[in-house]
């Protein structure tokens, strides 16, 4: 048995806890059974935005015509595009090699398993397990991985994910035509970008609107625009079984979809009707990984099984730890690093390298999780949504501010249209004017998301418990002396611990706080 000071399992956000870890010269190990840099460098929003990033170029150029720009027929150069995609995915190794020659570090290659609380296996990659590791502390950061349906006559080989689209299957060229089944930011986005590469893209949602957590109003723009630029959108509908065209024709469908309604009595009214496409992209969400076993080290799952984790990113196991997608709630990088920015802080930011006092520890806020959907217009939101303010009765006051009614807009291109066009900033505050949330959609609406996020985070933090049957005898000490911590509106701190949505050029402005020089003085 080996014993080590820190356990990291997964290469992702969790390297922000590892590194911590090491900086104070502990004895740290690293579990990976994949590609190192997790889901994000490797099948998500790095990837994912190369290709977003063109594609909106491509409809911006498309729409200059309006404002007085004309250019040749423009088009996306697949080669092009796929070689930044893999050069961007390719980092990865060099990832690996950085942890591989740390001398405090050792890197497991395979497949982490509990086998006892505080007891872990590695079942390595090149065959045989590894012995049993022990630690102080574990933090769990594996992620998780796409959800995929039981459809009849569904195969294989039928069907990609966002895993097997940016590895075995990236396409050599754009299909000829693609189902998407799943109208949420990972469904949506794809459907952007395969449009804008020349597919013929066909949408299949189960629920009744895209973008579900999204502000109905804003739901219905996105539908609106996605539907103008020829995705064919279907809502409230199903795939009831797949069949495969007998038709030997290079040229001829590989697919056969039979879709149904979900819920016939919802509208809008799903439809009966076949699709012929030539593969399916399936983006129905993410599901947890089922090799951990972490029942048997006593950590809790909530009802979908995802790992339990309270304000501090504490599981229901002394010492041990998650974050990011494995621990349920908005699956998005920014929140992941958010936790782990918390946790190597309160773990390893006090003095000595040690854990941090009572005052100064940091927890987590899952009321202020901004959402961004990089789609075409971009999506972005902050705090509650109008539906859900009238669902608790709370009063409220909303604002709208169309992008046409600026000057800027106006120089972009948007103008008043029947349907008011795809440029709108919806706000909520409660009766005195605090703000309760903030909508976006339309250009760089990332961008304009991010005053509110600071703007919301700014001030006296208040503390509510996440999940508060969890947790140390120190923790509930902790809560009930009354948690205190306030960020000032101008200050560097405020730019550290705010949440900025990632990736976005709000980063380069907020990451440079940790590039300040040493206090310089004038002679």
């Amino acid at each position: 048995m080996k014993h080590y000071d820190l356990i990291l399992i997964g290469s992702g956000a969790g390297n922000i806890v590892l590194d911590a870890g090491l900086e104070q010269g502990l004895h740290c190990a690293l579990i990976e059974k994949g590609k190192f840099g997790g889901t994000c460098l490797n099948r998500g929003c790095l990837p994912s935005k190369v290709l977003v990033t063109a594609a909106n170029l491509l409809r911006d150029i498309q729409k200059a015509e309006a404002i007085g720009v004309h250019t040749e027929q423009a088009r996306l150069d697949w080669p092009v595009i796929s070689r930044r995609v893999w050069q961007k995915i390719d980092e990865n190794q060099s990832i690996r090699a950085e942890y591989q020659a740390e001398a405090n570090l050792d890197v497991y290659e395979g497949s982490a398993s509990f086998t006892a609380p505080g007891q872990l296996k590695v079942k390595l990659n090149g065959g045989g397990d590894s012995e049993l590791l022990t630690a102080d502390k574990i933090v769990i950061a594996t992620g998780g991985h796409s959800r995929t349906e039981a459809i009849a006559g569904l195969r294989a080989e039928d069907y990609i994910t966002s895993e097997s689209f940016f590895g075995s299957r990236y396409p050599a060229k754009p299909w000829r035509r693609v189902a998407i089944l799943g109208g949420g930011p990972i469904g949506t986005e794809f459907a952007h970008v395969l449009s804008s590469a020349g597919s013929e893209v066909h949408l299949i949602q189960r629920n009744v609107r895209l973008l579900p957590h999204e502000d109905p109003e804003i739901s219905q723009i996105l539908l609106d625009s996605m539907t103008s630029l020829g995705i064919d959108v279907s809502l409230n509908t199903v795939i009831r079984q797949v069949e495969h065209p007998a038709d030997q024709d290079p040229s001829a469908a590989r697919l056969r979809l039979q879709l149904q309604p979900h819920k016939a009595e919802t509208e809008p009214a799903g439809r009966d009707t076949s699709l012929e496409v030539d593969v399916l992209l399936i983006a129905a969400g993410i599901v947890p990984h089922q090799d951990l076993h972490p029942e048997l080290a006593g950590i809790s799952l909530d009802e979908r099984g995802w790992i339990r984790t309270n304000e501090l990113l504490e599981t229901s196991a002394p010492g041990v730890y998650a974050l990011g997608d494995c621990n349920g709630g908005a699956q998005f990088r920014h929140k992941a690093n958010y936790e782990a920015e918390i946790l190597a802080h309160n773990l390893f930011g006090g003095e000595a390298g040690g854990p941090v006092s009572w005052a100064e520890r940091r927890w987590a806020r899952y009321d202020l999780i901004p959402y961004v959907t990089y789609a075409y217009p971009e999506v972005a939101h902050i705090g509650r949504t109008e539906a859900d303010l009238v669902r608790s009765r709370q009063p409220y006051r909303v604002g709208y501010h169309h992008y046409y009614q600026t000057g800027k807009g106006y120089a972009l291109g948007y103008e008043e249209t029947a349907r008011q066009g795809d440029g709108l900033v919806k706000l909520l505050t409660d009766p005195a004017g605090m703000f309760l949330g903030a909508h976006i959609i339309g250009h760089e609406a990332a961008l304009l998301l991010q005053p509110f996020v600071d703007l919301m985070y700014a001030g006296p933090q208040p503390f509510t418990p996440h999940n508060p049957d969890l947790g140390s005898a120190d923790t509930k000490a902790w809560r009930a002396a009354g948690p205190e911590r306030q960020l000032a509106p101008a200050s560097l701190q405020l730019l550290d611990e705010s949440i900025v949505p990632h990736p976005t050029l709000n980063e380069a402005a907020a990451w440079v706080s940790a590039y300040m020089s040493e206090v310089k003085q004038s002679n």
